[in-house]
């Protein structure tokens, strides 16, 4: 635990407090991962219990294998679906998601 490196690139003044208070991200590999990668990252996120991670993009294409269920995901303009655990969720590069957890991190 103590040699990972956790870090948040929102701030209070983003997404809330309780938003920042209950979120984190650990890349494992890649430019800032513990073993370094120039050309693929991947690594963890957490999200707290009832989070709203608000619509956002990268340029960056991504996976996302979520480790638990009944985490609720939106790809555009479209609705909330939850995803089950060990379900691959993709979002091609530029394109707009969020996501939202209930009673369970």
């Amino acid at each position: 635990r103590d040699e990972l490196r956790w870090g948040q690139t929102y701030t209070a003044a983003d997404f809330g407090q309780g938003f920042v208070d209950n979120y984190g991200w650990l890349e494992v590999f890649g430019t800032r991962g513990h073993f370094v990668n120039d050309e693929v990252a991947g690594g963890l996120l957490m999200l707290g219990p009832n989070i709203v991670y608000p619509d956002h993009h990268h340029i960056a294409e991504e996976i996302y294998i979520p480790l638990t269920g009944g985490t609720e995901w939106r790809m555009g303009e479209g609705d909330f679906h939850s995803r089950g655990a060990g379900e691959v969720i993709h979002h091609a590069s530029n394109v707009s998601h969020a996501m939202r957890t209930g009673k369970e991190p």
